[in-house]
């Protein structure tokens, strides 16, 4: 299957000039700037690589989720960290916009559409945002991302205006009053321990487990994340994670008082 040529305009050597008369080539006013660094926590070297701005294509999905076959492709350097830079002056394609539900209960409201971001071996096409660990991926040139960074959210609003949730009942609910345009976000996670199983924990000691790794399998973890809206013009950083690495023991959650 051939990938679908990007409708997002990218401008990857940004570079200005002055005149009265614009150029052939001129692509209007930038919606946006999608800067930032890569950097990478694990010791093996990467192969030639693409940050990749993704946006689904809903022309081929079933209502529910859709495969991913518009991009944005960024060449980055093998050496890292890396910068990347470039200037979008576009909008998403047509077929990116997260179709409205026709069942209740559902979001209402102007069009919108959310990208992901990944990291994509060169030359390879890209339709899902799944991929195996990366110590697993590098060994297999066929596998095309490599790793996805869920700490950025791109998303654009069609016009302005305001989301509403539909009830079954028809009961609305307003929600957030939102603009026109490019948005980004930053996720802010953090994993906490709500219990830790004294008893499991002594059982691997007993084992023969060091007492710093005893307590992997005996704790009960909650995420929670909030999403931070930042400037367009934020530097990102896009971090690697080391699959290799020994997972970190969580802090205990902030439990509310009883």
């Amino acid at each position: 299957m051939r990938r679908i040529a990007p409708i997002t305009t990218i401008l990857l050597a940004i570079s200005a000039g002055c005149g009265d008369q614009a150029s052939p080539d001129y692509k209007g006013e930038p919606l946006m700037t999608f800067q930032g660094v890569l950097v990478s926590k694990y010791a093996e070297p990467l192969p030639e690589s693409d940050i990749v701005i993704a946006w689904p294509d809903w022309s081929k999905g079933d209502g529910v989720s859709a495969p991913f076959a518009s991009f944005a492709r960024l060449p980055v350097d093998a050496t890292l960290p890396a910068r990347f830079s470039a200037t979008i002056f576009d909008p998403p394609p047509e077929t990116a916009y997260t179709p409205v539900p026709t069942t209740a209960p559902r979001l209402t409201g102007p069009r919108y559409s959310s990208a992901v971001i990944l990291l994509a071996r060169k030359g390879k096409e890209v339709t899902s945002t799944s991929h195996l660990s990366l110590d697993l991926a590098l060994r297999d040139p066929n596998e095309a991302v490599l790793a996805t960074f869920d700490n950025y959210i791109l998303t654009y609003v069609e016009s302005d205006g305001t989301f509403e949730f539909e009830q079954e009942d028809g009961t609305i609910i307003e929600g957030p009053h939102v603009t026109k345009g490019y948005h980004l976000g930053r996720v802010d996670s953090m994993v906490c321990a709500t219990a830790y199983d004294d008893a499991c924990i002594a059982q691997n000691i007993s084992f023969g487990i060091p007492a710093d790794s005893a307590w992997e399998g005996c704790v009960s973890t909650t995420q929670t994340s909030t999403t931070v809206d930042v400037p367009l013009d934020t530097e990102m950083t896009l971090t690697i994670e080391d699959p290799t690495a020994p997972p970190q023991k969580p802090p205990l959650c902030d439990m509310p008082p009883a």
